[in-house]
This record gives C-alpha cells, structure tokens and sequence, in this order.
C-alpha cells in the first residue's frame, strides 16, 4: 500500500479512533503553548533532535493542513486548517517532524512515530485506543 492510499488509511483510522479532533484549542495561542510544552521535553529532545522551535499558523481560508515543514535552523512549522486547530491533528503534524522525510509520507516510520508521540503525551490508554484503530485499518506495521 503506497501514497494517496496509505494517507487516507492511516486518516480514517484516526478519525475512527476519534482522537482525530481531540482536544479542541480556543485560540492559536493555546496551540502553540501546547506545542511548546511537548518539544521542551527530553523525551522530544531525544526523538527528534533536528526540531528545536515549532510554530504554529492558522489558516481559516485552507480546507487541508499544509504538509509540516522545517528550516535548516531546526525550526518547524504545523500550519492548521479550518476546523484543525486541535490537539489531534497538531500530534498528527508533530509526528511527520519525528519521522521525517522529503514525501512527508504515512509509512511505517510515521505511524510507529505517531503511536509513540500519543503514548508520551496523552498516556497508554489512549496510544492503545490509536493502534487499535491502526491495526483495523491495517496500517499498523507488521515488521
């Protein structure tokens, strides 16, 4: 399973998780400190290295999230779409910086990433809750 298909596999099982828009912010502001707290960590710090400052953007005018990007000085940037600015898709963003690579692709690596990010944030109940939903859309890897 490649590309267009393997993204939307790996949406619908978040979306069937329902951690998708987990966790609504009120205002940018709030998703950015949120952000903050999470790449201030060890734990990020030991993860992914090549990622020291993450900003946050909103674009009510944009449908999609812009695939995340990130500078030669190590600064990322998640830009949020309307009806995005939650705490589900800003892990979603983060995980891409973990797993990093020029597609930007859901692959193994991202979705190992993105389990892991959930367990470190949000706790084993609810990372258990999102490989569940991997494993049933079948994008959980096998290796």
């Amino acid at each position: 399973m490649e590309g267009y298909e393997r993204a939307s596999r790996v949406y619908t099982a978040e979306a069937a998780s329902g951690l998708q828009w987990m966790g609504p912010f009120p205002n940018l502001h709030d998703a950015q400190m949120w952000v903050n707290k999470i790449i201030r960590t060890s734990w990020w710090k030991k993860h992914c290295p090549r990622v020291v400052k993450v900003l946050c953007e909103y674009r009510p005018d944009k449908v999609w999230h812009r695939a995340p990007s990130i500078s030669e000085a190590g600064v990322g940037r998640v830009r949020f779409a309307a009806g995005g600015l939650c705490q589900g898709v800003a892990l979603h963003e983060l995980a891409h910086f973990i797993a990093w690579s020029e597609r930007q692709d859901h692959g193994s690596e991202f979705v190992r990433a993105e389990h892991a990010l959930y367990k470190q944030v949000m706790g084993e109940g609810i990372a258990g809750i999102l490989k569940v939903s991997f494993v049933e859309w079948g994008v959980w890897p096998s290796d």
